[in-house]
């Protein structure tokens, strides 16, 4: 009888231990948004297109995806993450910080909208293409949509990573183009042979000299690409390739190496 005793009471000591614990660990209003976390949500692995360029290698990418929804934020970001290749840690910080800057830039905190004094309502998404990849060079470009309801930087925005994968370095401009006005004479002719009547309506002379510096570029296959900064009716900005045998003297790399 006492053994039967016992045990019924070890048992009911148990049961009230765990109820405790339950109690205990029910969810409570934050003070203050979670961290974000540094890794990306939900990672997408994906097989990437590599440009024929007859030299193409092959490396291991895998598509990442950043979720934010909280606060009236609603961000999604893609960008590669590569394996396999020369350099790899460094070429992928490079491609993160890319990708995520719009995102940072408009914060994981409540906003107030100063006319309404209500919660700002931002959506944002980043994706991007590999423009080029071979032995020696990666190119990515990223392009961002993104609508806030004070319409403060809403729109398109767009950045590039160029990387060097022998010296573990990113490419500026300056490092890819020997830019001078002989050369903003080819490009501004590409642009005026292609571009629609809003665009060239957007652009002139003048100011695609002052926006050159600035302009984002990147590789590929078979020439070099431009993401020119136009009027937000006109779409932001204008892509435009412009063949490498154009441009070849004003090449600063060892562009098929």
């Amino acid at each position: 009888m006492k053994k039967w005793f016992g045990l019924a009471l070890a048992l009911l000591v148990s049961l009230s231990a765990c109820a405790d614990r339950t109690a205990s660990s029910s969810s409570e209003p934050l003070s203050e948004p979670p961290a974000v976390s540094s890794e990306p949500s939900e990672p997408e692995p994906v097989s990437e297109s590599v440009p024929a360029d007859g030299q193409a290698v092959t490396a291991a990418v895998t598509k990442k995806i950043f979720t934010f929804d909280q606060f009236k934020k609603s961000y999604q970001v893609a960008y590669p993450e590569f394996s396999e290749v020369k350099n790899a840690d460094s070429l992928n910080a490079a491609l993160k910080a890319a990708g995520m800057k719009d995102a940072d830039q408009n914060g994981y905190r409540v906003e107030y909208d100063e006319r309404t004094k209500k919660p700002m309502a931002v959506s944002l998404k980043t994706d991007y293409e590999i423009t080029r990849q071979n032995s020696s060079f990666v190119s990515v470009l990223f392009v961002t949509n993104c609508s806030r309801n004070d319409e403060v930087s809403s729109g398109r925005t767009t950045r590039t990573v160029n990387f060097c994968l022998k010296t573990g370095k990113s490419l500026s401009t300056g490092d890819i183009l020997k830019e001078n006005d002989e050369f903003a004479v080819i490009l501004w002719k590409e642009i005026q042979k292609d571009a629609p009547p809003e665009v060239l309506d957007s652009l002139s002379w003048d100011a695609l000299r002052q926006l050159l510096p600035a302009t984002p570029v990147y590789m590929t296959p078979d020439g070099i690409g431009f993401m020119i900064e136009v009027s937000h009716a006109a779409g932001d900005f204008y892509q435009v390739v412009v063949p490498l045998q154009k441009i070849r003297r004003f090449v600063r790399i060892d562009f098929f190496s």
